[in-house]
């Protein structure tokens, strides 16, 4: 079977690559069998991305048969992720607890395509708001899950990476299966472009769809996705593509019938940029759940450091008032009291009186020398 894989996925308007939790592979496991899976992480829990990554994985490389075999995938899936978590999460942050027991989502939608002796069959299985398609000259029949655009809501059944979680899903696992030919197209797209599709199809317009479908790498499609979030929507309702990472799958059927050897080369040439995406380094860093945690307690955190602030400058005030002594009074016998310095006038006087003294001492002296010698 010759196939043409088209792949693309960007991140929300306005955020890094890193921050895009969209995950999607394509594998050809065998001659005649080809997979692919498309996982939407939900962006409310950490590491979300990660557990897509793991989901997507799964699906393109076991076996999803059976509501059995789906749940033990999603668990293995749930293990790795917990295993990488606790590996890159600071155990000391007060959120580390929180983060491991909360756990990761995400939703998934994969195609399986098979030739047999009687032509191409298809099957796939959906788990959450990531939708198949397949093509028509001028519409679109969604085959899983069965949804119309006004389903969509932001809390829809997801896989996650708590098994006692995943098993209250065995009745949100959506399967179907059905034949293929030459020439057909399926589509695998995440929420927020399986929404817009739908909508265009209850509108009848496909006009935007078809695009959408036409590009032909990652810039165009970021393009489009920028294009088509800031066109508004007839009925009243906002943007007709909601703000979202955005991932779309594009399979086209060439033939059918060819080895494996004629699939390799456009089968790989659109792989390589899938690769870049799914297997970036993830950054540590607090999920967006956790950072508006963190914005809402800002302002408690400014509160206290003024309260505190306002508290330490009382209380030295206070420490001051208590360990210096008051002021003694005026009158106060413990304060000595100043002594007049001698006036230049009294210095004087003192000076006069010192010189008259040895004058006259001196006349004295004279006085007897001069008896003296009269009486000899």
């Amino acid at each position: 079977m010759k196939l043409e894989v088209k792949c693309f996925s960007v991140p929300k308007i306005g955020n890094p690559v890193s921050e895009n939790d969209d995950r999607y592979m394509v594998v050809q496991n065998q001659e005649n069998e080809f997979k692919c899976a498309v996982s939407d992480g939900a962006t409310a829990r950490s590491w979300s991305g990660k557990f897509a990554d793991e989901l997507a994985k799964s699906y393109c490389q076991t076996d999803w048969t059976t509501s059995e075999q789906i749940l033990q995938a999603a668990d293995g899936a749930g293990t790795l992720w917990t295993q990488y978590a606790k590996e890159n999460i600071d155990p000391e942050a007060f959120w580390a607890d929180h983060v491991l027991q909360e756990g990761a989502a995400a939703a998934i939608v994969g195609l399986t395509l098979k030739v047999a002796n009687s032509g191409g069959i298809w099957s796939a299985c959906a788990v959450g708001d990531s939708c198949l398609f397949q093509l028509g000259a001028n519409d679109a029949n969604v085959l899983v899950p069965k949804m119309q655009a006004n389903s969509f809501s932001s809390n829809p059944k997801l896989f996650t990476s708590i098994q006692e979680e995943n098993n209250s899903l065995t009745d949100s696992i959506e399967r179907n299966e059905g034949v293929f030919k030459s020439g057909d197209t399926f589509v695998l797209a995440s929420d927020a472009i399986s929404c817009f599709i739908l909508k265009s199809m209850e509108q009848g317009k496909f006009e935007l769809v078809k695009k959408l479908l036409a590009v032909e790498s990652n810039e165009q499609f970021a393009s489009i996705v920028q294009e088509l979030s800031e066109l508004d929507g007839a009925d009243g309702s906002g943007a007709i593509l909601k703000n979202d990472d955005q991932t779309l799958v594009n399979v086209h059927v060439v033939e059918l019938g060819v080895s494996a050897a004629e699939t390799a080369k456009p089968f790989n040439s659109k792989t390589t940029e899938v690769e870049s995406i799914k297997e970036l380094k993830p950054e540590l860093k607090l999920n967006q759940k956790v950072r508006k945690e963190f914005a809402k307690l800002a302002p408690l955190f400014i509160f206290v450091a003024i309260v505190c602030f306002v508290f330490g400058a009382i209380c030295g005030a206070l420490l001051t008032v208590t360990i210096l002594p008051p002021p003694l009074p005026k009158n106060s016998p413990f304060i000595p009291k100043k002594q007049d310095a001698p006036s230049k006038k009294s210095d004087e006087s003192s000076s006069d009186h010192n010189l008259k003294k040895k004058l006259k001492n001196r006349t004295k002296f004279k006085s007897s020398t001069e008896q003296m010698q009269d009486g000899q």
